[in-house]
């Protein structure tokens, strides 16, 4: 009877000696992520056997079968989110377990939004990177309640999401986001910047409008300030500002403009529509936003593409019908 007593006081122990190994191997930071770390990707709506099976491949567990059987006494199975998760310097088992179940990744990723994208161009780089729902960010940020939540003076957030380089952590919310590309725009457009607008007898908005205008149609720099004054011009002589790019952004999508598409019924269509849009229709630059509010001063009312970037500014439509034959022209000699 005392033999079977030690054999079993012998297993209970070997098996809690077992048992305390594991655990000692499960938290103890035995693993090194090497210089520049390693990068484990979760995406969404994954099964946690689809997990087990990324961190296996990964290899950045020592042992998944103790992975796994943790997971389940810890309820972490149930738990586990969608991510980009950095493992740096010397980590554990259970470093991975935490990480994956806590529901914010701790990997920063640099996002550069240029000049000129549009809302939905915007939440499509924000998916890629971030790995945001594109059509969730840009329902939010086309809605009405969450430019009167960041304080735009618009009906959205369209032309406000201000174009920079951001480092945002992967899996950001939307309206954090947003909250931070609107505050670069605040910072940019400043008191006297507004001063500017008022003097001009714009709001912050219309001059929004314009430098999105502006920054659709230029190329280069130093014709930013005269494409601004053409439509000024003709805003003050009430003609249609006849803006192509208004037209691509009634249609919602960034095209080769026919004589049909300028009669599309929209607040957006500046050739059947006097005066500018209701919002902006691109994210402009800092460039083009002193542009709309320091145009140059000219006669011009007419521009048309030269063929090499730039444009060819008129004052009368003869010139212009000139100017646009001599485009033509110049095309199919290419």
């Amino acid at each position: 009877m005392s033999d079977k007593r030690d054999f079993k006081r012998v297993v209970q122990g070997t098996l809690a000696i077992i048992a305390v190994a594991w655990l000692v191997a499960f938290v103890a930071p035995i693993h090194s992520a090497g210089g520049k770390g390693i990068i484990l990707t979760i995406q969404r709506g994954e099964s946690a056997d689809q997990v087990y099976s990324t961190i296996t491949r990964s290899h950045v567990v020592s042992n998944i079968v103790l992975f796994r059987i943790f997971s389940k006494i810890f309820g972490i199975d149930r738990k586990i989110k969608a991510g980009k998760y950095l493992l740096s310097g010397y980590y554990s088992d259970y470093d991975v377990m935490r990480l994956i179940s806590a529901g914010k990744s701790n990997l920063l990723v640099s996002v550069t939004i240029p000049e000129g994208m549009d809302t939905r161009q915007i939440a499509e780089i924000c998916h890629h990177d971030l790995g945001v729902d594109s059509a969730a960010f840009a329902r939010e940020a086309l809605g009405d309640s969450m430019a009167e939540v960041l304080g735009v003076p618009s009906s959205n957030l369209e032309g406000y999401l201000f174009p920079d380089t951001y480092d945002f952590y992967y899996g950001t919310k939307p309206g954090e986001i947003m909250k931070r590309m609107t505050d670069e725009f605040k910072f940019y457009f400043n008191d006297s910047l507004k001063e500017r607008a008022r003097v001009m007898g714009y709001t912050v908005n219309q001059i929004m409008t314009m430098a999105s205008i502006v920054e659709a149609e230029a190329q280069i720099d130093s014709e930013r300030a005269i494409i601004a004054s053409v439509y000024y011009n003709r805003l003050r002589k009430r003609m249609p500002l006849d803006a192509d790019p208004t037209i691509e952004y009634a249609l919602g999508k960034h095209t080769e403009i026919y004589y049909k598409d300028l009669h599309i019924k929209s607040p957006y269509n500046t050739y059947e529509n006097y005066g500018l849009p209701p919002t902006p229709i691109c994210s402009p630059g800092l460039k083009s936003i002193m542009a709309a509010l320091y145009p140059d001063t000219t006669d011009y009312l007419y521009f048309v593409a030269n063929g090499k970037g730039g444009h060819v500014f008129t004052v009368t439509f003869r010139a212009h019908k000139r100017a646009i034959r001599a485009y033509r022209r110049a095309m199919m000699r290419e």
